[in-house]
């Protein structure tokens, strides 16, 4: 382990295994997360990822490139300059995902992400639909990145099946549709890719 690193579940979602004691900042302190993770999940193959402290955004994607309907939606921040650190990790934990009256996300917000230059913006979304296509994902998605502490934007993980509500709902909401919009379009390209795979 070269730097702080967070243990976690390989192919869970939802943070599950995701605790305050997940992170570790040595190589025993990393033993330690995986053996309380192993315990707790003795059935899944587990992650040791390298600690991105930089910003966090999530860009959402719907449609198919073989069906021409496509579109990838501006990013969203997950916004942690509010968080008391002292008393939390500054990553979304198991226990605060689905609480949102909970003190963690008081202090935590979710906004529209800012931080990339054209260029970058053009190269992200060139890369999430490279991504998008040979990971086979189908209709619609969620990817999730961080920067380090130099800034260079590295991705967490990909949701090929992501939560429709959420982040995901707001990035429709600025692309212009509506919730039931949105998951009228997720109907629409999945019928289109099956008709057209047939």
């Amino acid at each position: 382990v070269r730097g702080a690193a967070i243990a976690m579940p390989a192919n869970a979602s939802g943070s599950t295994g995701i605790v305050q004691s997940s992170f570790a900042r040595n190589r025993d302190e990393a033993l330690r997360a995986l053996e309380a993770l192993r315990a707790q999940h003795p059935n899944r193959p587990l992650l040791l990822q390298e600690f991105l402290s930089g910003r966090e955004l999530s860009i959402g994607m719907c449609g198919n490139p073989e069906t021409g309907d496509f579109e990838i939606f501006d990013p969203v921040e997950v916004d942690y300059s509010g968080l008391d650190t002292s008393k939390f990790l500054n990553v979304q934990l198991e226990e605060f995902k689905r609480d949102g009256n909970s003190e963690f996300w008081q202090q935590v917000k979710e906004k529209r992400f800012d931080g990339l230059t054209p260029d970058e913006d053009r190269k992200l979304r060139s890369d999430v639909t490279k991504m998008f296509t040979r990971l086979r994902c189908r209709d619609f998605a969620r990817m999730d990145f961080r920067m380090d502490a130099k800034g260079v934007l590295k991705l967490m993980d990909v949701n090929p099946n992501c939560w429709v509500g959420g982040k995901f709902r707001m990035m429709g909401e600025w692309a212009g549709y509506s919730w039931p919009q949105l998951l009228g379009k997720i109907v629409s390209t999945a019928q289109k890719r099956a008709t057209k795979t047939r």
